[in-house]
Protein backbone atom coordinates (compact mmCIF):
# COMPACT_ATOMS: atom_id res chain seq x y z
CA UNK A 1 0.00 0.00 0.00
CA UNK A 2 1.95 2.64 1.45
CA UNK A 3 4.37 4.00 3.60
CA UNK A 4 1.42 4.70 5.89
CA UNK A 5 1.11 8.63 6.08
CA UNK A 6 -0.71 10.87 3.56
CA UNK A 7 -4.47 10.41 1.77
CA UNK A 8 -5.18 7.28 0.42
CA UNK A 9 -6.81 6.62 -2.62
CA UNK A 10 -8.87 3.49 -3.37
CA UNK A 11 -6.62 1.83 -5.27
CA UNK A 12 -4.08 2.37 -1.81
CA UNK A 13 -1.92 5.09 -3.45
CA UNK A 14 -1.29 8.16 -2.04
CA UNK A 15 -2.40 11.29 -3.38
CA UNK A 16 0.47 14.11 -4.61
CA UNK A 17 1.11 16.25 -1.73
CA UNK A 18 -0.89 19.63 -2.83
CA UNK A 19 -2.54 18.09 -5.31
CA UNK A 20 -5.91 17.94 -3.56
CA UNK A 21 -8.14 21.34 -3.96
CA UNK A 22 -9.70 23.70 -1.64
CA UNK A 23 -13.18 24.26 -2.74
CA UNK A 24 -16.51 22.29 -1.85
CA UNK A 25 -18.25 20.54 -4.08
CA UNK A 26 -20.67 20.00 -6.43
CA UNK A 27 -24.44 19.53 -6.91
CA UNK A 28 -26.54 16.58 -6.81
CA UNK A 29 -27.39 13.36 -7.68
CA UNK A 30 -24.61 10.86 -6.94
CA UNK A 31 -22.96 8.70 -9.24
CA UNK A 32 -25.43 6.38 -11.51
CA UNK A 33 -24.18 3.05 -13.71
CA UNK A 34 -24.12 3.97 -16.93
CA UNK A 35 -24.09 0.51 -17.92
CA UNK A 36 -27.00 -0.04 -16.62
CA UNK A 37 -28.84 2.64 -18.43
CA UNK A 38 -27.19 1.86 -21.48
CA UNK A 39 -28.15 -1.33 -21.80
CA UNK A 40 -31.83 -0.57 -21.21
CA UNK A 41 -32.18 -1.58 -17.65
CA UNK A 42 -32.79 0.72 -14.56
CA UNK A 43 -30.03 3.04 -13.63
CA UNK A 44 -28.38 1.77 -10.22
CA UNK A 45 -26.98 4.72 -7.98
CA UNK A 46 -23.66 4.40 -6.45
CA UNK A 47 -23.21 6.20 -3.03
CA UNK A 48 -19.59 6.97 -2.58
CA UNK A 49 -18.28 6.86 1.25
CA UNK A 50 -15.03 7.54 2.53
CA UNK A 51 -13.10 6.76 6.02
CA UNK A 52 -11.53 8.70 8.57
CA UNK A 53 -9.83 7.02 11.53
CA UNK A 54 -6.56 7.57 12.72
CA UNK A 55 -6.28 3.80 13.24
CA UNK A 56 -5.16 1.53 10.25
CA UNK A 57 -6.57 -1.15 11.39
CA UNK A 58 -10.03 0.44 12.65
CA UNK A 59 -10.06 1.65 8.84
CA UNK A 60 -9.48 -1.70 7.78
CA UNK A 61 -12.19 -3.15 10.14
CA UNK A 62 -14.57 -0.27 8.93
CA UNK A 63 -14.03 -0.87 5.07
CA UNK A 64 -14.73 -4.77 5.99
CA UNK A 65 -17.84 -4.04 7.14
CA UNK A 66 -19.01 -1.71 4.24
CA UNK A 67 -17.89 -4.35 1.82
CA UNK A 68 -21.44 -5.97 2.67
CA UNK A 69 -23.60 -2.91 1.96
CA UNK A 70 -24.32 -3.32 -2.13
CA UNK A 71 -24.44 -0.20 -4.76
CA UNK A 72 -20.91 1.25 -2.22
CA UNK A 73 -17.96 2.63 -3.31
CA UNK A 74 -15.28 3.31 -0.61
CA UNK A 75 -13.52 5.61 -2.54
CA UNK A 76 -10.86 6.14 -0.03
CA UNK A 77 -9.52 6.75 3.37
CA UNK A 78 -7.45 8.91 5.39
CA UNK A 79 -5.87 9.43 9.04
CA UNK A 80 -7.19 13.12 10.51
CA UNK A 81 -9.69 14.66 10.55
CA UNK A 82 -7.51 17.29 8.05
CA UNK A 83 -7.07 14.73 6.06
CA UNK A 84 -10.36 13.46 5.83
CA UNK A 85 -11.67 17.69 4.97
CA UNK A 86 -9.72 17.14 1.97
CA UNK A 87 -10.16 14.01 0.86
CA UNK A 88 -14.16 14.86 0.88
CA UNK A 89 -13.54 17.93 -1.23
CA UNK A 90 -11.61 15.22 -3.95
CA UNK A 91 -13.32 12.40 -3.86
CA UNK A 92 -17.14 13.89 -3.11
CA UNK A 93 -18.53 11.45 -1.01
CA UNK A 94 -22.23 10.89 -0.45
CA UNK A 95 -21.09 9.64 3.25
CA UNK A 96 -18.01 10.15 5.31
CA UNK A 97 -17.44 8.09 8.67
CA UNK A 98 -15.34 9.52 10.98
CA UNK A 99 -13.61 8.25 14.33
CA UNK A 100 -14.09 10.95 17.30
CA UNK A 101 -10.87 10.89 18.67
CA UNK A 102 -8.50 11.52 16.42
CA UNK A 103 -5.17 13.74 17.28
CA UNK A 104 -4.85 16.92 15.68
CA UNK A 105 -8.49 17.61 14.90
CA UNK A 106 -10.94 15.36 15.86
CA UNK A 107 -13.97 14.09 14.38
CA UNK A 108 -16.37 16.66 15.40
CA UNK A 109 -14.34 19.54 14.49
CA UNK A 110 -13.90 17.92 11.34
CA UNK A 111 -17.65 17.10 10.55
CA UNK A 112 -18.50 21.04 11.41
CA UNK A 113 -15.88 21.79 8.68
CA UNK A 114 -17.26 19.53 6.30
CA UNK A 115 -20.88 20.04 6.85
CA UNK A 116 -20.35 23.46 6.17
CA UNK A 117 -18.49 22.85 3.18
CA UNK A 118 -20.92 20.31 1.85
CA UNK A 119 -24.02 20.23 3.54
CA UNK A 120 -25.23 17.21 1.56
CA UNK A 121 -22.68 14.74 2.14
CA UNK A 122 -23.55 12.39 4.82
CA UNK A 123 -21.76 12.36 8.54
CA UNK A 124 -21.26 9.65 10.83
CA UNK A 125 -19.35 9.86 13.96
CA UNK A 126 -18.00 6.76 15.73
CA UNK A 127 -16.65 7.50 19.29
CA UNK A 128 -15.40 4.91 22.18
CA UNK A 129 -16.99 7.74 24.80
CA UNK A 130 -20.48 7.11 24.97
CA UNK A 131 -21.20 9.99 26.30
CA UNK A 132 -24.29 12.71 25.98
CA UNK A 133 -21.74 15.30 25.49
CA UNK A 134 -19.78 13.18 22.60
CA UNK A 135 -23.00 13.13 21.32
CA UNK A 136 -24.84 16.47 21.65
CA UNK A 137 -21.34 17.95 20.04
CA UNK A 138 -21.17 15.74 16.50
CA UNK A 139 -25.21 16.39 16.39
CA UNK A 140 -24.77 19.98 16.75
CA UNK A 141 -21.11 19.89 14.32
CA UNK A 142 -23.32 18.15 11.42
CA UNK A 143 -23.12 14.69 11.91
CA UNK A 144 -26.33 12.73 10.96
CA UNK A 145 -25.47 9.89 13.46
CA UNK A 146 -23.39 9.40 16.02
CA UNK A 147 -22.20 6.01 17.40
CA UNK A 148 -20.26 3.89 19.93
CA UNK A 149 -17.61 2.06 18.29
CA UNK A 150 -18.03 -1.73 18.76
CA UNK A 151 -21.36 -2.65 18.26
CA UNK A 152 -21.11 -3.77 14.18
CA UNK A 153 -24.88 -4.74 14.14
CA UNK A 154 -25.99 -0.91 15.24
CA UNK A 155 -23.05 0.37 13.01
CA UNK A 156 -24.36 -1.87 9.50
CA UNK A 157 -28.34 -0.78 10.73
CA UNK A 158 -27.42 2.73 10.97
CA UNK A 159 -24.87 3.11 8.00
CA UNK A 160 -27.50 0.87 5.70
CA UNK A 161 -29.92 3.29 6.60
CA UNK A 162 -27.82 6.51 5.17
CA UNK A 163 -27.04 4.72 2.32
CA UNK A 164 -30.80 4.23 1.61
CA UNK A 165 -31.26 7.79 2.57
CA UNK A 166 -28.71 8.98 -0.18
CA UNK A 167 -30.44 6.90 -2.67
CA UNK A 168 -33.87 8.07 -1.81
CA UNK A 169 -32.73 11.70 -2.03
CA UNK A 170 -32.43 10.69 -5.86
CA UNK A 171 -36.59 10.80 -6.03
CA UNK A 172 -38.70 13.11 -6.89
CA UNK A 173 -40.01 13.42 -3.11
CA UNK A 174 -37.40 12.63 -0.80
CA UNK A 175 -37.70 13.65 2.50
CA UNK A 176 -36.19 16.21 3.85
CA UNK A 177 -35.03 14.44 7.58
CA UNK A 178 -33.42 11.00 7.49
CA UNK A 179 -32.51 8.90 9.87
CA UNK A 180 -30.83 10.50 12.86
CA UNK A 181 -29.22 7.96 15.28
CA UNK A 182 -27.33 8.39 18.26
CA UNK A 183 -26.55 5.61 20.85
CA UNK A 184 -26.23 6.65 24.69
CA UNK A 185 -25.74 3.47 27.59
CA UNK A 186 -27.67 0.63 27.36
CA UNK A 187 -30.80 1.66 24.86
CA UNK A 188 -29.29 1.93 22.07
CA UNK A 189 -32.67 3.02 20.35
CA UNK A 190 -32.99 5.21 17.40
CA UNK A 191 -34.03 8.53 17.91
Amino acid sequence: MSNGTGIHKEDGSLYPSGALPSHGWGTWPPQTNADASQSGGAQRIVVRAIVVDNQATARRSLRWELRLEPDLDVVGEARTGAEGIALAQDCHPDIVVMSVEMPVMDGVQAAERLHALAPNCLIMLLTVRDSLETHERGRAAGARVVLQKGNPAIFRSAFHDLVQFVKARNTPAWPETGPVYGTIGEGNEQT
